[in-house]
């Protein structure tokens, strides 16, 4: 058999284990919190969710110029009645949108809570060639550990003796 081993093993919020990696340096990758792709989705909604809730205002500011002009008996013109129309049908479907935004974002928000927690423990040892990614972040093994746990502190990956 020819070729490079490599052992890639993904968790939700922990990965525990006894031996993490092998004393022959086979690269193992230990994943672990929320996945990149899920925080860039998190703060793209967050951009849409402002900037749509900028264009909700003006447009009501809009309908509701337009809503008082029909309430005091004026008559608008054709075009113009047709414009509030599509003003409001697209005010509608913003609102839809963005409801479907928010609740994607709150569960991403929770996900990502919760990935905060997120660690790799070894009971006995972990060998050099095993890297643990959490979340956006990642450690490369460099020396023969025992009894630690690697989580998230101040920006960064630590080992934590156990």
């Amino acid at each position: 058999m020819n070729g490079v081993s490599r052992i890639v093993l993904r968790a939700g919020n922990s990965i525990e284990a006894d031996n993490i990696g092998t004393e022959m340096g086979t690269a193992t990758v230990l994943e672990v919190g929320v996945e990149p792709a899920k925080k860039e989705r998190y703060i793209f909604l967050g951009k849409e969710i402002a900037e749509k809730s900028k264009e909700l205002e003006d447009n009501q500011v809009i309908l509701n110029t337009y809503r008082e002009r029909i309430k005091k008996g004026d008559r608008l013109p054709k075009d113009k009645m047709q414009y509030v129309q599509s003003l409001l049908t697209s005010y509608k479907e913003i609102q839809t949108q963005m409801e479907q935004w928010k609740k994607e974002r709150d569960l991403l928000h929770e996900e990502m809570l919760a990935s905060e927690k997120s660690y790799v423990a070894v009971k006995k040892t972990i060998y050099p060639g095993v890297s643990i990614a959490i979340s956006d972040l990642t450690y490369n093994v460099k020396d023969v550990r025992s009894c630690c746990k690697f989580k998230k502190q101040d920006g960064e990956i630590r080992p934590v003796t156990m």
